[in-house]
Formats: C-alpha cells, sequence, structure tokens
C-alpha cells in the first residue's frame, strides 16, 4: 500500500518537473530569438599593457565590425612603452574610441581588476564585450 502511493508521488512529482523543465526551455528560446543584435549598441572593452606592437597590428582588425551602434573603450594600463601614441593615432581616425589611461596608485598598484572597472564604467552602451588585443575577432558583424 505504501509502496504504491509512494510510486504515485514520485510519478506526479517527475511530471511536474518536466512540465517546468519544458516551459522554461520554450520561454528561454522565446527570449533569445526576440533580441536583435544588430539593432543593439555595444561597447568593446579592449585591456592592454605595454603592447604598442601589438595594438598596431590587431586594433585596425577590431575596428573593421560592421556594426552600427559600436564603440571601442581602450584600456592603457599604465604603459611604459609607447601604446598611449598608438592609441593616440587611431583615436584621431576614428571617433568611436575611446582611451582611458590607468595610471597606477597606492591603493590599486597593477591591478588589472581596477582598469577594468574604469573602462566598464566609460562604456557608454549597455552591452559590454570584454576582450584582449591578444585575441582576434572572429567575425566582422
Amino acid at each position: 500500500m505504501y509502496l504504491t502511493v509512494l510510486l504515485y508521488v514520485f510519478i506526479a512529482a517527475v511530471c511536474i518537473e518536466i512540465i517546468f523543465f519544458c516551459s522554461a526551455v520554450l520561454n528561454f528560446k522565446n527570449v533569445s530569438n526576440s533580441l536583435e543584435l544588430s539593432n543593439s549598441q555595444v561597447s568593446l572593452i579592449l585591456y592592454t599593457k605595454n603592447q604598442a606592437a601589438l595594438l598596431k597590428k590587431q586594433l585596425p582588425i577590431f575596428l573593421k565590425q560592421n556594426h552600427e551602434n559600436f564603440e571601442i573603450v581602450l584600456i592603457n594600463h599604465a604603459s611604459t612603452d609607447e601604446s598611449l601614441e598608438v592609441m593616440d593615432d587611431f583615436q584621431k581616425k576614428n571617433p568611436t574610441l575611446k582611451i582611458i589611461d590607468v595610471k597606477n596608485n597606492e591603493a590599486f598598484w597593477a591591478s588589472k581588476k581596477y582598469a577594468l572597472t574604469l573602462g566598464i564604467k566609460a562604456a557608454t552602451h549597455e552591452n559590454l564585450v570584454l576582450s584582449s588585443i591578444n585575441f582576434e575577432p572572429q567575425s566582422t558583424s
């Protein structure tokens, strides 16, 4: 008798779990389909430290994006090479670039988190993409 009741309770619980799972999957599918990335505003945040040569090579690739509402926030984290000068040269040619020059201070000495926080605060769009200048974008959209 007890085993029969437990079996029915177990079957009911499994059915309820299946219903919740299916509704969650359907809701997630509807949300992901409703997003239109082509019209969304995107801020690309690029972190760099002492990588002037790599900036010269990689930044033109990032600037080839076809996205309409797009900005690049470059974070120069206390570079000792000519990274800031390279960034300034690119900013003169591209108004979508924003440069954040992070100086070391006693409270946040050499902290990458601090530099990224300043870059995130400087971003003007809601959607953020964080990357490093070492990586190459896989598409232009």
